[in-house]
Parts: structure tokens; C-alpha cells; sequence
């Protein structure tokens, strides 16, 4: 599968290497890529460029001599599940992102338990804080999160537009490091759209709400299209690019703030306009239900946090350099390895939450909870 979260590499090399050490780079690579992670090389923080060089050559002679002691069976596992190098990737990019797809898959995951498996498992779920058991109680807490009342001052109310904001600003950001977000954005449209044929067999084989036909994919793939469009336009001028993007900014937010849709809109333009508008009030001229009940990220006012980050692009990483390198270290590569396969979980979270569910329901309560 293609990894479309991969904005936030190819970053050029002349970029992030210094000068005195070009010479050692690409032994030091070639290392890397066999060994994984047995040397932490960091450049950026060598005192002097002749001790710096004699120590990393020190330390190439002992991963190779160790490597010669490996037995068959160390060097296959190496070599097949040893970390990808990610020279040249912003560590905190990648670790932003990936606590934005993990606090993703804890919202569907209660949101799941919340308005399905809840009713399979203590059928009335209206007296679950009166419930004794463990069970009862955690997925009363679950259903509080969700805000399955309604109420506007519920966690996922206040939680969710943050989570939305980083998540999304982050993509803009990372999509000015791209090579080519034309042919990025072309291939996750293919890739929306046969997502959505997947979701149409299922809601209708299934009898269920899974249609998606203006989701997650479908709006990034928009939105990246939308921003090779300028660039091919203004070309390498910074200063057009970031007046481009706070033009759009301000346009949506104007839009979701100020102005609301007539009845008269014709329906096709839904994923122009929310669902709901700022003061809470339902689109006059659709329902998520009727364009697409699975998922729904219109470009109001989405667009905004998305087109913050290209904005913000220039102001934060002018040199493509993380604003944090002394602390890319090994505690935050399983957050980074979810936002670099960020996509890939995207597309098959889901089904295999739900496949997860089922089988605790079938073991613990006797039912499948969604059959």
C-alpha cells in the first residue's frame, strides 16, 4: 500500500546534513538501513566535526564486526523488521499525528461500545451508573465521553475540534515538504473513491450506516489537490503561498461563522457546507444521514485547519529542521509509527475494531453484539 502520510519526507539532504560530515553520510546510511537502530547518529549537535567523524567511523567498525557474529536467524530478523531509516523526517510531525490517530482510535472505539455493544451487553443502559459490575461502569464512562445526551458540555464536544485542528493543520504542514502533491492528491482520490464503493457493498449487504461518500480521504484528497493547484501558480514565492493560505482561512471561517446555506442549495454541494452550523442549528438543505451517514468532512470549515498549516509551514520549518531535535529519541517511535502509517490504520481501523468487539462479546456476554 501506498503510504500517503509520507508527507513529511524526502526531505532534501543538503538540508539536514552539515558539511563536514557529507563524506561519512552515506556509509552511515547504508548501516542504518541493515541494522536498524543499534547507532543514534545526531549531527546537528557535534561539537567538533574531526572527533565527531572519528567516533562515527569508531562506531561503523563495531556495528559491522557485531553483524558478523550474527547468526542467520538475527540477521533475517534484522533485516526484515529492523526501523526503516527516517533520516531527513521531523520527528514531532509524525509524533503529532500519530497521537492525533490514537486518540482516533480510542473516540471510534468508545463511540462503537457506546451506541452498539452497550445495549448487547446490559441492555438497558439507562440505569448503568446504578450497575455494580466493572463492566457497567466502564462502559458508562464510555457513553459519557461519546455524549450520547447530547449535551454541549460533554469531553468529545470540547476534545474532538482540538484533536481536528492538529490533526489537519499538521497534514498542511507536512503536505509542503511533498515532491508532488498533484500526483499524491490524485492517487488518494482513486483511493477515496474506491473506498466509498467499499462502504456502498457494505452498507448494503450489511443493512447498516457505513456509506462514506465525502469522509476523511476524500477531503484530504481535496484539499492536496486544491494546494499543488497554487503552488503550481505561485511557483517557490513564500510570501504568495502563505497570503494564498490566510486567504482561505479567514474566507472559511467567514463562511461557517456568517453565513448559512439556503433550503435552496442543491444537495450535491454538501461537502461544501456542515451539517451543522456555528450557533447549532441544522443544514437547511441536507442530513448527514441522506449524502453520507459513515463519515463526513465538509470543506467549512474544515478546510481552515488544513490551510492553517500551510500557512504556519513557512513561520515553523523554513529549514525543513525539527524545532525539537534534542529530544528524538526511541521513547516516541510507537506514537510516530502511527502517524507515519496513518492511512493504512484510517482504512482498516474499523472493520478490525469492530471484528475485536464482537469476538470479546461472543467470549464474555454470549452474542456477537452487531448481529
Amino acid at each position: 500500500m501506498v503510504d500517503f502520510t509520507n508527507e513529511n519526507t524526502n526531505i532534501s539532504e543538503n538540508e539536514v546534513k552539515r558539511e563536514e560530515n557529507s563524506s561519512l553520510l552515506p556509509q552511515l546510511e547504508n548501516i542504518a538501513a541493515n541494522v536498524g537502530d543499534e547507532v543514534e547518529i545526531n549531527l546537528e549537535n557535534s561539537e567538533s566535526p574531526s572527533e565527531n567523524g572519528e567516533n562515527l567511523d569508531q562506531s561503523a567498525e563495531n556495528i559491522e564486526e557485531s553483524a558478523k557474529k550474527d547468526n542467520k536467524f538475527v540477521a533475517f530478523f534484522k533485516k526484515t523488521f529492523a526501523r526503516k531509516s527516517t533520516a531527513g523526517r521531523i520527528w514531532e510531525i509524525d509524533f503529532l499525528r500519530g497521537l492525533c490517530v490514537f486518540l482516533m482510535l480510542f473516540d471510534h472505539f468508545a463511540i462503537m461500545i457506546a451506541t452498539e455493544f452497550a445495549y448487547a451487553w446490559f441492555g438497558d443502559v439507562t440505569t448503568l451508573e446504578a450497575n455494580p459490575e466493572l463492566g457497567a461502569k466502564f462502559v458508562a464512562l464510555l457513553r459519557w465521553y461519546v455524549n450520547t445526551t447530547n449535551e454541549p458540555n460533554g469531553l468529545r464536544a470540547i476534545g474532538h475540534p482540538v484533536v481536528l485542528f492538529v490533526f489537519f493543520a499538521i497534514s498542511g504542514i507536512s503536505c509542503s515538504f511533498s515532491r508532488s502533491n498533484l500526483k499524491r492528491g490524485s492517487i488518494l482520490a482513486v483511493v477515496s473513491l474506491v473506498y466509498s464503493l467499499v462502504t456502498y457493498i457494505l452498507s448494503i449487504t450489511m443493512d447498516s450506516s457505513l456509506l462514506v461518500t465525502f469522509g476523511v480521504l476524500h477531503f484530504y484528497a481535496v484539499c492536496i489537490l486544491g494546494w499543488a493547484i497554487i503552488c503550481l501558480i505561485v511557483k517557490d514565492n513564500k510570501i504568495a503561498k502563505m497570503i494564498v493560505s490566510g486567504f482561505i482561512v479567514i474566507l472559511v471561517a467567514v463562511l461557517y461563522f456568517c453565513y448559512k446555506a439556503p433550503a435552496s442549495t442543491p444537495q450535491w454541494l454538501f461537502w461544501i457546507w456542515p451539517r451543522k452550523h456555528f450557533d447549532g442549528t441544522p443544514s437547511q438543505f441536507y442530513m448527514q444521514g441522506m449524502v453520507s451517514p459513515g463519515d463526513l468532512f465538509t470543506l467549512v470549515p474544515y478546510a481552515s485547519f488544513f490551510f492553517a498549516g500551510t500557512f504556519l509551514q513557512p513561520i515553523l520549518y523554513s529549514k525543513r529542521r525539527s524545532l525539537l531535535p534534542k529530544l528524538d529519541r526511541g521513547w516516541h517511535r510507537p506514537i510516530t509509527f502511527l502517524g507515519r502509517h496513518a492511512i493504512g490504520i484510517y482504512l482498516i481501523h474499523i472493520v478490525a475494531t469492530a471484528v475485536i468487539l464482537c469476538l470479546v462479546s461472543y467470549i464474555f456476554f454470549g452474542t456477537w453484539g452487531l448481529f
